[in-house]
């Protein structure tokens, strides 16, 4: 009996030192994320409460964490200074189209490498994949002319600019696929069982009609990833647009941004600045915390096979 009673005392003994382990490391790794989620949120933070501090507050050191007089001639003061709803309007276009072409253009190609059989196949697939590698800096010179030249011959042709000067260099790229995205699609069309396509084509359905009534709809988690990303750069594009668009109707609101950036703008609009930059963020939080399940899901399953 006093044998069996010291072995049960180990045994809880050892459960109960299990126990406190697991809690200490789970303690752990929840002190370590919230603190990471403390340090990646305060910037974001600052930004939104510095929109709404006086001139005089942001001035002052040390930095208040909560707007002493809450105010709101930072936001009046930002749509004086630059045409923020223009350009968010003009943002929100190029973005519409940028996502439009690449969900439809990648989930083509994705869907041709993934499920048709022709020659070259996989060489194709592979020198896509190497595109990846080429830095994109050193086909900007390259690409201008040619934006350039393009647009001379559309004009030309059919009296429309869609080259320099116009949106045109920062939608048409993105119908010509991305080799990431297509990559990514490939990998999720390639989990699609075979069995739905082959009924499929039992019933007399078409490569198209496969590609929009079976794979589209059962591919929604990969598509807002692309979609997703693709909003994302189109948002957030400040090179594009500067280097292709000269009118200031036509900018973006990042390079509105950009406006707040000189010596002069950076003191006196100072609280201006943060409140554009707020702004300018707020469309992309809002698309991240409405479709963050689709994009993390998209991710993993993307990768599967």
């Amino acid at each position: 009996m006093a044998v069996t009673t010291a072995t049960e005392s180990r045994a809880y003994a050892r459960s109960r030192a299990a126990g406190n382990r697991e809690r200490l490391r789970l303690g752990v790794v929840y002190g370590m994320m919230i603190l990471l989620t403390v340090v990646l949120a305060y910037p974001f933070y600052y930004l939104a409460t510095a929109s709404f501090k006086t001139v005089e507050e942001l001035f002052r050191y040390p930095p208040t964490l909560i707007p002493e007089t809450w105010t709101l001639d930072n936001f009046r003061g930002a749509f004086e200074v630059v045409p923020l709803l223009r350009m968010a309007l003009n943002t929100f276009i190029i973005c519409i189209l940028v996502v439009t072409g690449s969900i439809l253009s990648n989930s083509l190609a994705a869907f041709a490498i993934a499920r048709l059989r022709f020659p070259f196949k996989n060489i194709i697939f592979g020198a896509m994949l190497t595109t990846l590698m080429i830095p994109g800096w050193i086909s900007l010179v390259p690409a201008y002319l040619f934006w350039r030249d393009f647009g001379r011959f559309t004009n030309g042709l059919i009296g429309v600019n869609m080259g320099v000067n116009s949106i045109g260099p920062l939608v048409i790229p993105s119908f010509l696929t991305s080799a990431f995205a297509v990559f990514l699609m490939r990998q999720y069309f390639m989990t699609i069982p075979k069995e739905l396509e082959e009924a499929a084509r039992i019933d007399g359905a078409s490569y198209f009609r496969i590609y929009w009534n079976i794979f589209l709809p059962l591919s929604f988690p990969v598509l807002a990833v692309i979609g997703i990303g693709a909003f994302m750069g189109g948002w957030n594009d400040v090179l594009g647009p500067l280097i292709y668009l000269s009118k200031p109707e036509s900018q973006t609101i990042m390079v509105g941004l950009s406006y707040f950036n000189s010596q002069h703008m950076s003191v006196i609009y100072r609280g201006s600045r943060f409140a554009a930059a707020f702004i300018a963020a707020i469309p992309v939080l809002a698309l991240y915390f409405v479709a963050n399940k689709y994009l993390i899901r998209g991710i993993v399953l993307g990768g599967l096979k």
